[in-house]
């Protein structure tokens, strides 16, 4: 990367970083986005393809909701760790859920390896607590604070789907490998839900200081 970045001549600033111990899932967000200078910051987990024209046509989609859309995300192609195709997703019954009342009031998620998002979710809101796995439960939630979330129904990643991902069921293990596996994940669960509250909490609280008067959508 560092060879690649050094020869590049082309008009973009390109930014290497390599934390010096894992942060985790948030915790590296939380960093990159100190970083980030860009008024729409789009995402790419480290084992996702995101394809040619994903960055343009999320832009223009972008532009055309006159820059209130602070969320956006799209469908995706399943695949496995070898790249074979395992089938579209279907995201498009999620875009009901996402209300204001509704993200306040449950655990609403969307596919984060999907996600593109304004830099005011971060800007204004501060950090997401490092408890959080699941960033794409409040950052959506930011969003709608801001304006709108955005489905696109286009497949602009190939999601890597695999034994190693984060959420992945270990179903070929023995017994009792899965049963520790059930139990590990229940702790990150009761983790997670507990940073993604005390986020939305604040978040609320920075909603309620900065805009008393302001009719929330």
């Amino acid at each position: 990367m560092q060879e690649m970045a050094a020869i590049y001549e082309g008009p973009h600033i390109i930014i290497l970083n390599r934390n010096e111990k894992n942060l985790g899932l948030v915790g590296h967000i939380n960093h990159v986005m100190e970083m980030v200078t860009g008024e729409l910051v789009v995402v790419a987990a480290g084992d996702d393809i995101s394809l040619p024209e994903r960055t343009d046509h999320l832009c223009k989609i972008y532009l055309s909701s006159h820059k209130r859309t602070h969320s956006l995300y799209s469908q995706a192609i399943r695949i496995d760790g070898a790249g074979n195709h395992l089938g579209k997703t279907d995201t498009r019954h999620e875009t009901e859920k996402f209300t204001l009342e509704k993200m306040a009031e449950q655990q609403i998620g969307l596919l984060g390896s999907t996600q593109a998002w304004h830099h005011d979710v971060f800007r204004i809101f501060g950090t997401i607590d490092t408890q959080v796995i699941s960033e794409d439960n409040v950052i959506p939630f930011r969003a709608l604070l801001l304006g709108d979330v955005e489905f696109v129904d286009k497949a602009l990643v190939y999601y890597r789907y695999h034994d190693n991902n984060m959420w992945q069921h270990p179903r070929t293990a023995s017994g009792s490998v899965i049963a520790v596996w059930h139990r590990k994940r229940a702790e990150k669960l009761l983790i997670n839900m507990l940073g993604i509250w005390k986020t939305k909490i604040e978040d609320l609280d920075t909603a309620i200081f900065q805009w008393p008067d302001r009719k929330l959508s």
